[in-house]
């Protein structure tokens, strides 16, 4: 099992009180990430009226996708701590986040965490949401897919 109870109550507390400690993100549009014990956690914000935690744990637990080899999800966990909705618990994963926008050396100049023709093609059937920085490019060649909401 990736995390814990504690931590997932513990990001869930800092979500609700916008405490600055452990967060990854403030930025998803809408689920704040914390990094707690080297396991990521995301919390649902409290203006949505949407489980995207559940939809996201159920996504990955029951992936039926035949991903090529260096592609896959996390592993992940959830957890009810008395809040609106559960707290989705994430391995965290080393690498370069990559986002949909695409690239081609054709192309000239071009941001180096946009992902390349070849990469978007690999991953893009996979993703539920294509857009911002939602695959992790680790430097053994898996790819991670770190948001399936």
């Amino acid at each position: 099992m990736i995390g814990n109870v504690v931590d997932a109550r513990q990001a869930y507390n800092a979500s609700r009180l916008r405490t600055h400690e452990n967060v990854l993100s403030y930025d998803g549009s809408s689920r704040d990430v914390f990094l707690i014990n080297s396991v990521v956690y995301k919390v649902v914000q409290s203006d949505w009226d949407y489980d995207f935690n559940t939809a996201e744990y159920e996504a990955i637990a029951t992936n039926s996708h035949e991903f090529p080899a260096n592609v896959r999800y996390p592993q992940v966990s959830i957890f009810n701590v008395n809040g609106k909705f559960p707290v989705i618990a994430m391995e965290y994963i080393e690498g370069e986040a990559i986002a949909e926008c695409t690239c081609h050396p054709d192309d000239g100049e071009c941001m180096t965490d946009c992902m390349t023709i070849e990469e978007y093609t690999l991953i893009e059937p996979f993703m539920s949401d294509p857009s911002g920085f939602n695959v992790i490019r680790c430097e053994d060649g898996m790819y991670v897919i770190i948001d399936a909401a």
